[in-house]
């Protein structure tokens, strides 16, 4: 593969043994988590220190921090710990830098442009901190020289950096937003973003920065004149202070027109952190509209960077606020200006450290962190028929000291199938029951989509756990009902551990598989499971001729995914199946168990498929820290059209909002969220081979069925298509409003 081509996605399949990739394209859960405590915790000691300089600036007399040494000596030691950080940070990115000279790797333009910028943002960081210790140093050592034209203009460069790193803040929140030509298409790539357009686009924001630099020369060359009350025998300007630091000096009581240019700088600075914000909601807005696999490192980028720098922007404007514009004019607005702003300080340093980090190059990269393996694992396959054909291009796309024959590999058909057995469960009724007639109907449809013949429900009615199982010459299906009763509520609430039988593994050892007490306890009823498993045994001895050919599918929503994953695993322990005959498909299921039971899960049952509906509660609670894991694999699915397959943890996390909500929870969230990535397939947001994969799934008339009844309709499809050759946006949207509503 040419360097022209291999390099030429940021997320694309691409060769890692020749291009040079940046951390954030492989970066891990561990370092994820790492980097957003340390983000954190920065936050809460700055926010911490905010608070306690905000208290001695209201309730202490004018003159108080400059009486006491207190706040140079505590801005030299934050400034000695940042510094320290910046430095060893500079060394690490340069010995980076270095290895991969060595390597000879290539570079591809938008990751210089990344790794330059985020360079850039760690050098002009550290020689603001050195600015900020120099300043408070001359303090230090030449006792009350507050007032010196040293520390006036180390001042000066303090504020200079920080315009700089302000428009390095307003780059990095537009260059996610995707670069589009004049007919709102990605210009040169099909994931085109800013970062790849000429560094001229950014000229606009150079309006800003110089408008800021002008200002604040003025208010540093500015000369108040001298106050008319101030006594002969102190200087004016005051190069020399009074020994007495106690006394308050006038210098502090600046005239208007220095008051002025300062509060004006401060509001400019607030300025620019709502514009950084504005860029970020902007660049949001515009990524979540194209195709997630095109664009996903921009979201993860975009996302990451939000969670990164959203808190950091908030702390700058609190600080502003109040250390700088309320009581502006006063001896200690003066310090905090003059000296530097610890609590911005602190945060910027650690912000520039973590943007230095993630935009690194790799130096090494290990099999796991293989990005050529991460994209081919979210391959997915529209139709169940061309699963094994997309697995061979898998399988020789992928390098050859890798194989991912053993991986499995998510089907959209499976899904939505397993989807509607999943709501019609819910809703079955036993034949002597005057609402059977419609149940009946809707389960001639499921019996069709994989041509079963045969259908049994199996009940404990205790604990209120219904399974109902069908089955053909060579297919099983199990659906399992989700919390539908007072009973299924109780048994949801037992989130205690319980033993996964048979009894194995060392608690002590943390390898003794555990589960959840209340989905154990449902699963156990009345021998409800050995009545599950004896049933599909029962069938599966019936289809020795096609054993080749068996496939077992288990699926649920909500409690009903959790019975699914407990059945599937006895299912293949206790019938004696292959591990490719096992399907497991869940909708908005909970965890089941703790690690160890996940690590013996998913050497048992591979094939399992957890969809998540965005900010679904159920799948985001219960995992109590450390006790609860969830096994198989996640698929992330939303209203907006989104299909993420193995999501990695970053992708996860850095999607989810506030604490989770119970709307898209339900099945009807899921079902409206399902016909939104079909509908999805025929706009701008389409994934590659998406519009042919729904269209193929529409020519199978049972599929086809299933979904019009989830809202999805070939006419408005064919319609949508059409519009979006024409790049008639307006009427697309209108049709596509229209057709959620229907759903």
């Amino acid at each position: 593969m040419s360097h022209a081509s291999s390099s030429s996605s940021f997320s694309g399949h691409y060769s890692p043994r020749d291009d040079v990739i940046l951390t954030l394209e492989t970066i891990t859960a561990r370092e994820t988590k790492v980097l957003l405590f340390d983000i954190r915790l920065t936050v809460l000691v700055s926010t911490v220190a905010l608070i306690l300089l905000t208290y001695f600036k209201e309730s202490k007399p004018d003159n108080y921090l400059m009486k006491h040494r207190r706040l140079v000596l505590l801005n030299l030691a934050a400034g000695a710990v940042c510094l320290a950080m910046l430095l060893y940070c500079c060394a690490t990115q340069a010995h980076c830098l270095y290895g991969v000279w060595r390597l000879k790797r290539h570079w591809a333009r938008r990751r210089v442009f990344l790794f330059t910028l985020s360079t850039l943002e760690l050098l002009f960081q550290t020689l603001n901190i050195i600015f900020f210790i120099a300043a408070n140093a001359y303090v230090a050592a030449n006792g009350c020289t507050w007032f010196s034209d040293q520390v006036q203009w180390l001042s000066f460069a303090q504020w200079s950096c920080w315009n700089t790193l302000f428009l390095i803040l307003l780059i990095t929140a537009s260059n996610t937003t995707p670069w589009l030509d004049r007919q709102g298409k990605p210009r040169g790539r099909s994931d085109a973003t800013l970062a790849d357009a000429p560094v001229t686009v950014h000229t606009p924001k150079l309006m800003l920065w110089t408008a800021y630099e002008v200002l604040l020369i003025v208010a540093y060359a500015y000369q108040a004149p001298r106050p008319a009350d101030l006594p002969a025998d102190i200087p004016w300007p005051p190069h020399v202070v009074p020994s007495n630091c106690a006394e308050p000096h006038p210098f502090c009581n600046t005239d208007p027109v220095n008051t002025t240019l300062v509060g004006v700088i401060c509001a400019l600075i607030l300025f620019y952190l709502l514009v950084s914000m504005l860029l970020v909601v902007q660049s949001l807005r515009r990524v979540t509209r194209r195709p997630y696999e095109d664009y996903r490192m921009a979201n993860i980028s975009l996302r990451l960077q939000l969670k990164l720098r959203g808190p950091a922007v908030l702390l700058y404007v609190a600080s502003m606020i109040c250390l700088a514009l309320i009581g502006l004019g006063s001896c200690h607005s003066y310090l905090f200006i003059w000296l530097g702003p610890v609590p911005m300080q602190i945060v910027q340093s650690t912000v520039a450290a973590v943007a230095a980090r993630i935009s690194a190059p790799r130096c090494v990269l290990g099999d796991k962190d293989d990005p050529v393996l991460q994209v081919w694992l979210q391959e997915h396959a529209w139709c169940e028929r061309d699963i094994e054909r997309r697995k061979v291009i898998r399988r020789s796309s992928v390098p050859g000291n890798h194989t991912l024959d053993d991986e499995p590999m998510f089907c959209f058909e499976t899904a939505f199938k397993m989807f509607y057995w999943s709501g019609l469960v819910y809703s079955f009724q036993e034949a002597d029951d005057p609402e059977a007639v419609d149940t009946a109907r809707s389960l001639d449809l499921a019996m069709s989509l994989y041509k079963l013949q045969h259908f049994e429900l199996i009940w404990e009615r205790k604990l209120d756990t219904k399974c109902l199982v069908a089955w053909n010459e060579d297919t099983v299906v199990l659906a399992f009902r989700g919390t539908a009763s007072v009973a299924n509520a109780c048994a949801d609430l037992k989130l205690w551990w319980t033993a996964h039988p048979p009894l194995r593994g060392n608690l002590a050892m943390l390898n003794r598989p555990m589960v959840h007490s209340g989905f154990l306890a449902s699963w156990l009823a009345n021998g409800m499971n050995l009545r599950v498993v004896e049933c599909v045994k029962r069938v599966v001895s019936g289809m020795a001729a096609n054993s080749h050919n068996i496939k077992v599918y288990a699926t649920g929503h909500s409690l009903g995914g959790a019975l699914a994953t407990l059945a599937a695993y006895d299912i293949r322990k206790g019938c004696g199946l292959a591990a490719h005959t096992i399907f497991c498909t869940t909708f908005g299921a909970p965890r089941t168990g703790n690690h160890a039971f996940a690590w013996d899960y998913n050497s048992v049952v591979p094939h399992t498929w957890h969809i998540i509906n965005d900010q679904d509660l159920v799948t985001r609670k219960g995992k109590l820290l450390w006790m609860y894991k969830r096994p198989g694999q996640r698929v992330l699915i939303s209203r907006l059209g989104d299909l993420i397959v193995r999501p990695s943890w970053i992708e996860v996390s850095i999607r989810q909002r506030g604490e989770g909500s119970v709307a898209d929870h339900m099945l009807t969230s899921y079902q409206a969220s399902l016909a939104a990535v079909c509908t999805a397939q025929f706009t701008k947001k389409g994934l590659q081979r998406g519009m042919q994969g729904v269209m193929d799934l529409m020519l199978d008339g049972p599929v086809r069925k299933i979904l019009v009844v989830a809202g999805v309709e070939l006419d408005l499809l064919q319609t949508l298509n059409r519009l979006s050759k024409l790049g008639d946006r307006r009427r697309r949207r209108r049709l596509l409003t229209i057709g959620g509503q229907d759903a």
